[in-house]
């Protein structure tokens, strides 16, 4: 090879090379650059699945508030963060519901349940219209005074304006420092289910 002809393929390898660094910074910069959208919020539920040696149970709280700003483009950017009050918990069973805000969520002095999510790691980066997308969102969970970092998985449905998010997982009470009640020598297990659905309509 030539002083001439290696001279002409230094020169094409650095124009690829700029190249390839113009298109990397173009990319990053339409990632940084799109702005989140804020979610108004429609409804949600939170529900949790309880049991004993005897009997299994369930009670139903509606989601109090929804505060989420999401990136349809670059998911891993969510800012999400919900909230519920523990006192709105109904079983249908007003003693064991009256025990369970009085010992066990203490709502006088912890009047809230809050999760703040903040980082979405999804099978997709990008949530197309039409589609569902399995994840996993990741924060704190502040229940009963006590912040724990949870990893929960969620599902991510899209019709049009319409998002739909579900999860379904569980917690121990004791890693909230909640008191496990006993009626007649039989005491609630220790974990817990929780499933939450939300629904919420993307702002112009």
């Amino acid at each position: 090879m030539t002083i001439f002809q290696f001279y002409q393929l230094s020169q094409l390898c650095r124009r690829r090379l700029i190249w390839l660094m113009v298109v990397s910074w173009l990319a990053f910069v339409g990632v940084t650059n799109a702005q989140p959208q804020p979610v108004s919020f429609v409804s949600g539920t939170v529900r949790y699945t309880a049991s004993d040696a005897n009997a299994t149970w369930q009670g139903d709280a509606p989601i109090a508030s929804l505060d989420w700003d999401i990136n349809l483009d670059h998911l891993p950017a969510v800012m999400l963060e919900v909230r519920s009050n523990p006192a709105d918990f109904n079983s249908g069973n007003l003693i064991r519901d009256t025990n369970a805000r009085r010992s066990v969520f203490n709502v006088r002095r912890h009047p809230e349940i809050i999760f703040v999510g903040e980082r979405f790691v999804a099978t997709s980066t990008r949530l197309q219209d039409g589609n569902t997308l399995t994840g996993n969102v990741s924060g704190p969970l502040t229940m009963h005074g006590i912040r724990c970092e949870v990893n929960l998985p969620v599902t991510l449905t899209r019709n049009g304006t319409e998002l739909e998010v579900g999860s379904e997982f569980s917690v121990l009470l004791t890693d909230y420092e909640m008191t496990r009640p006993s009626f007649l020598g039989v005491t609630v297990d220790d974990e817990v289910q929780l499933t939450v659905t939300m629904v919420g309509v993307l702002e112009p």
